[in-house]
């Protein structure tokens, strides 16, 4: 069950000074649609982005071009569509879609593809929601 989503068009203007694109994730007239932007550390902000490769799914930037990169592919399969982020003691949590299960499960990473794993099966057949992290 994969939650709907929608490509926006991204007209890929910068709109401030000094503004530019780091990673256009899907060519042409469509955006990544990169959403949930959370800070980790002095230099890291991870989020999630749909991009040709690996549909959606957790993502980090130092802020470069370079340095923008995909954190781990959780759902090779249909992407993890990564959903609610939330920092505690320098980790992120947050729901995602690991198989075509149906579950969101929790998880936590440290921003990095080795430090990101499941953190708490979601219980339950077919949950929508795990542990509140949808409300």
């Amino acid at each position: 069950m994969v939650p709907p989503w929608q490509p926006v068009p991204n007209s890929g203007a910068a709109t401030e000074p000094g503004t530019k694109i780091l990673k256009h994730f899907v060519p042409g007239a469509l955006g990544g649609s990169p959403d949930g932007f959370t800070r980790l550390g002095k230099r890291t902000t991870l989020f999630a982005a749909y991009d040709t490769d690996h549909s959606n799914e957790l993502w980090r930037t130092d802020g470069t071009t370079k340095g923008t990169k995909l954190v781990k592919d959780i759902n090779s399969s249909d992407g993890s569509y990564p959903y609610r982020p939330v920092k505690f003691k320098k980790k992120l949590y947050f729901a995602a879609l690991q198989d075509l299960d149906g579950k969101w499960d929790l998880w936590r990473t440290d921003g990095t593809a080795n430090g990101t794993k499941m953190f708490k099966r979601s219980p339950g057949l077919y949950s929508v929601c795990p542990f509140r992290a949808c409300e």
